[in-house]
């Protein structure tokens, strides 16, 4: 996550920084206006763009705040609003906690939505229990939530990082629901740079194919026929979430029934004859160089000693582990940098 934005009144500083303590041990970056404003700059323009770019925005109720007509807080929480009006009603975004006994005062959101009617949290009655409590709200208490929100912030706000941490995406097999999450619960901006790294990734393992095709029984995307790839993906089980980048047809027919399939996570694969289907994720090879088998020049030794034969196609053995070794040297070197 980007950063979560804590608004208080000054009363209630101390308890404030015991709770921005809290979360920064939680590992969530807090924005507050005593630590996040730096000399020389406009601190109301400082405080609108950390509203803004803010991942959540905690507001801190109290009997101190209730006491007070004017504040900074409530200029803040105006802000905040104005932002939460425009994102959709279910996204956990505006989280109000209460600090003592004090009663959340009202304030409109539309004309049919007030404040208090969001949900909120109490750190008087069980402190732990409130923090746990904003932990959820943050969708933070699921450890692989938080992994995919990382890798996330690293696409934004890190572009050296990007196809390191997509590949790593892609490869965080059952995370597909908490990326959806993470994705709906950002703006358009993470969007687009989620969506500009993927292609960048995906573009890497295409590059390399197309070097070595077009090629009898070897095609790359979007150049791959339609009832091979469909035929492939019932033999192999191909993932309906997986794009197939690559194809090496291994049949006598030509029905890609049994083939060698280049995906965003890995490496799909079903030899001659029915042998044993098998897939071998880019991450899995990394330290592995692909060869002929000392028994069988025809079969190719995949890592933990799977073997796979292209027997049926009129892509040779050798030009298969080229292309296997320059493919997943190519996917992985980022992870050397």
């Amino acid at each position: 996550m980007t950063h979560a934005f804590i608004s208080y009144v000054r009363e209630n500083s101390e308890i404030v920084d015991r709770l921005a303590s809290e979360l920064k041990s939680r590992g969530i970056e807090v924005w507050l206006d005593r630590e996040s404003i730096y000399p020389g700059v406009r601190w109301k323009d400082a405080i609108h763009k950390a509203i803004q770019e803010g991942a959540y925005f905690i507001a801190c109720f109290s009997n101190e705040f209730n006491k007070k007509q004017e504040s900074y807080m409530r200029g803040e929480i105006s802000l905040a609003l104005d932002r939460l009006r425009q994102m959709p009603r279910e996204r956990a975004w505006f989280i109000p906690v209460v600090l003592d006994e004090a009663t959340i005062p009202y304030i409109p959101i539309s004309d049919y939505d007030k404040l208090s009617d969001i949900e909120t949290v109490s750190l008087s009655k069980d402190w732990n229990s409130g923090i746990e409590k904003i932990l959820h709200a943050m969708k933070l208490d699921d450890p692989v939530y938080r992994q995919v929100v990382h890798l996330i912030d690293l696409i934004r706000y890190h572009p050296t990082e990007r196809l390191h941490a997509v590949k790593q995406l892609v490869e965080m097999a059952g995370t597909v629901p908490a990326l959806i999450e993470a994705l709906r619960n950002s703006d358009e901006d993470v969007y687009q740079r989620v969506a500009e790294a993927i292609e960048t990734y995906k573009k890497k393992i295409t590059d390399v194919l197309w070097q070595y095709a077009p090629h009898s029984d070897f095609f790359v995307a979007p150049d791959i026929p339609g009832d091979k790839e469909k035929n492939a993906r019932q033999a192999l089980d191909i993932p309906r979430d997986e794009q197939v980048l690559g194809l090496i047809d291994c049949t006598f027919l030509g029905s890609a029934k049994d083939s060698l399939v280049f995906g965003t996570k890995g490496i799909y694969f079903r030899g001659v004859f029915g042998s044993e289907k098998g897939v071998c994720a880019y991450a899995d090879a990394k330290n592995h160089f692909f060869k002929n088998s000392p028994d069988d020049e025809d079969e190719i030794v995949f890592p933990h000693g799977v073997q796979f034969s292209p027997l049926g196609s009129n892509v040779s053995t050798e030009r298969v582990i080229r292309i296997l070794n320059h493919v997943v040297s190519e996917v992985n070197d980022d992870d050397d940098d």
